[in-house]
């Protein structure tokens, strides 16, 4: 058991993403702009986030960044303010804050109880040294690549059928009433 979570642990710690600057697009005259870059310093997040800030009028260099990102993220206007986290973005004061506030890390401050006692935390990394790798991935069975394949295409069939059928169903039943 104890093999298992470390492993889940493992692989949760290694898909998260590393965390990558934020640019924010404005215009020092923009005042949905300046309202948003307000915002922003009262909740900390130009440095919880790394949010790196270009007036797009202000300097050929920053017109021309802007210019290059929204054509990589594939934002077909032209307005600001516009967030753009590597290959995602938003704009409008509202939709930057909500995406920001989506984003925020889970904190915990001194009163709070952390996720593992120290003694756990200890043990964890115990075992962390004491289990070799490959015996890790011992504990999920290799299957042909066909059959990986199979199975997961069965479950994406599985759910998307659920998910239809509840459709109908929740329909169905508004319809009667």
């Amino acid at each position: 058991m104890k093999k298992t979570i470390l492993a889940v642990m493992v692989f949760a710690a290694l898909s998260l993403p590393a965390a990558a600057e934020m640019l924010l697009f404005v215009d020092k005259d923009c005042h949905f702009c300046n309202d948003l870059k307000s915002e922003l310093e009262k909740l900390n997040y130009y440095s919880e986030f790394d949010i790196q800030e270009y007036d797009v009028l202000s300097s050929e260099e920053s017109a021309s960044l802007y210019l290059e990102k929204i054509k990589e993220v594939g934002y077909g206007g032209d307005q600001v303010p516009l967030l753009i986290d590597g290959g995602y973005f938003t704009g409008g004061k509202d939709s930057i804050l909500e995406y920001l506030g989506s984003q925020k890390t889970l904190e915990i401050s001194d009163n709070e109880t952390p996720l593992l006692t120290t003694e756990e935390s200890e043990e964890l990394k115990q075992i962390l040294e004491e289990t070799p790798q490959n015996e890790i991935q011992k504990e999920i069975p290799d299957l042909p690549k066909s059959e990986k394949a199979e199975k997961t295409i069965g479950i994406i069939a599985i759910l998307f059928g659920l998910t239809l059928f509840g459709t109908i169903i929740y329909k169905a039943k508004r319809r009667k009433h």
